[in-house]
């Protein structure tokens, strides 16, 4: 028992100090990362996901080194790994429409996804995703995309 737990401590460890050292790297030479002060208001991460109907939707929180919370949210096949669509506040330039998604999603998790949201991912993003399931290359690709612009138009609407 001992011998497991010094392994995981070691192992968690090893995988603090790798992220710190990797996320710091600076002209070729790795340098101490500088640790900010923890407040209340600082980003903390988060993952939830939901499995309905054989489909997933799952609800992700990042943070930047300077505490700012980044939003995306995924939903695919439960049949299949790399068929999903996925929106990543990250990725949207338009200060307006990357708030609009954000809110969105915040709502979903704190209010629950509404009928109206549930309609859409079920009723346009599943046929769109099935469709996806049957192609491959470019082709399955160019579907994923189809459903990830859909997926992106939905939520900057009010």
């Amino acid at each position: 028992m001992k011998v497991f737990v010094r392994l995981c401590v070691f192992s968690l460890v090893v995988v603090i100090s790798t992220s710190v050292f990797a996320q710091t790297k600076v002209a070729g030479h790795r340098a101490p990362a500088k640790q900010k002060p923890s407040t209340s208001s600082a980003c903390k991460p988060l993952l939830m996901a939901v499995d309905v109907g054989g489909y997933s939707a799952a609800f992700e929180r990042t943070c930047t080194p300077d505490t700012v919370a980044l939003w995306k949210i995924s939903f695919r096949d439960l049949r299949s790994k790399d068929v999903q669509s996925s929106v990543f506040s990250g990725n949207i330039s338009d200060n307006n429409q990357r708030a609009m998604v954000e809110g969105r999603i915040k709502n979903m998790l704190t209010e629950g996804v509404s009928e109206t949201e549930t309609d859409f991912m079920v009723g346009t993003l599943g046929p769109i995703l099935n469709a996806a399931l049957s192609l491959s290359g470019e082709e399955k690709q160019k579907k994923i995309a189809e459903a990830d612009s859909a997926f992106l138009n939905f939520l900057s609407q009010e």
